[in-house]
């Protein structure tokens, strides 16, 4: 099944089903149950085309099209339709929540350790605010467990592997443990 094919399949379908919809045809409700059974289907289809789509762009984009134009020599490529397209580096940075900690704790290890925020909270309910001024000074006579978070700002983070590994060259970063993509990515421009 191509694209093409899928993607008129779905709109015939849609069609269809929207046409079928009058409730002065409509002898029973078996027939708007199999309509709604026949919709949620065609949704599930067009989510997965959705997916396999998004998943041949991103092929596109981040593979074939930049090592194409490398081969070529080329930075830029003018379309017959007026696009412009264009290749520009890629840098994104997303740890695993499982591999955060090992991420900080690379952070302190390497000097960088004042990039990783320290929160310390503690959730105070409806007519508490007094409580709660109080809570700096006062967590251990009031009893609360306060709840901590260590967290990195995705763009500090992003700027950080910027900063040391494209233009340092430093190559000692756990990327994987940062979740750390380099690449290229391909941009289009109207004409």
């Amino acid at each position: 099944m191509t694209e093409k094919t899928s993607i008129e399949q779905l709109a015939n379908v849609a069609h269809t089903l929207s046409n079928e919809i009058d409730m002065g045809g409509v002898k029973d409700v078996a027939k708007l149950c199999e309509q709604y059974a026949q919709t949620e289907k065609a949704i599930d289809q067009a989510d997965q085309l959705k997916k396999e789509l998004t998943t041949m762009k991103e092929k596109l984009s981040y593979e074939l099209i930049p090592q194409a134009m490398q081969e070529l020599g080329l930075q830029t490529l003018e379309l017959k339709t007026g696009e412009k397209i264009s290749i520009k580096p890629l840098l994104r940075v997303t740890p695993k929540v499982e591999d955060r900690p090992v991420v900080y704790q690379w952070l302190r290890d390497n000097g960088f350790g004042d990039l990783v925020k320290n929160i310390i909270s503690a959730s105070f309910g409806k007519g508490e605010d007094a409580m709660a001024e109080n809570f700096k000074q006062e967590v251990q006579k009031l009893g609360l467990l306060p709840k901590q978070e260590e967290k990195v700002e995705p763009s500090t983070l992003r700027a950080f592997v910027n900063e040391q590994v494209v233009e340092k060259g430093r190559d000692d970063l756990p990327l994987d443990k940062f979740g750390a993509f380099i690449g290229q990515q391909t941009k289009i421009t109207k004409g």
